[in-house]
């Protein structure tokens, strides 16, 4: 369960803050928004599966 909550929680800053905060960032392509936010659902699935 670590290593899971430890990928959400980056997919997330990666998503929502790091944009913000650095607009040269590649996180500022939706491309690689939607990735990382699939993969956060993915996370949270194996994450209720699990449980």
């Amino acid at each position: 369960m670590g290593e899971l909550s430890k990928r959400l929680g980056i997919a997330l800053v990666n998503i929502w803050y790091v944009p913000v905060l650095a607009n040269n960032d590649i996180t500022k392509y939706p491309t690689v928004r939607q990735s990382l936010l699939s993969d956060a659902i993915k996370t949270l699935e194996i994450m209720i599966n699990t449980r």
